[in-house]
């Protein structure tokens, strides 16, 4: 039914898309962790799954700063007042984006140091 060829140039088709998305998905990891989209995209297409698996054990990037025109909201949140007047301790977590309320040392969404 088919021939050997067929089944090679399939085969092929197959190991560059795998390759593909291996590097999406490292990209989407280099990503979430403060790196580059592209860094990602190369460690994962070059690495494939070895590179994936480095990308979740490489720390996220605390030296980059937030992109001031993304829309992050980065420290304090001053706005918020607890029930007496007194201004709550809210913060903006640098990681996820999401507020932090209180004394709370980690992000409950995404387990964080704020």
């Amino acid at each position: 039914m088919f021939g050997a060829e067929t089944t090679s140039t399939w085969l092929y088709i197959l190991l560059v898309l795998a390759w593909f998305a291996f590097g999406y998905w490292g990209a989407t990891i280099a990503h979430k962790k403060q790196y580059s989209f592209w860094l990602g995209f190369v460690v994962g297409f070059l690495g494939g799954i070895l590179g994936i698996v480095v990308l979740y054990i490489i720390r996220p990037n605390k030296k980059r700063p937030a992109n001031p025109h993304s829309g992050e909201r980065t420290g304090y949140d001053p706005a918020p007042t607890g029930a007496k007047g007194a201004p709550r301790r809210t913060k903006v977590c640098n990681m996820c984006g999401n507020l932090v309320e209180g004394k709370e040392q980690y992000c409950p969404y995404c387990s964080e140091r704020v």
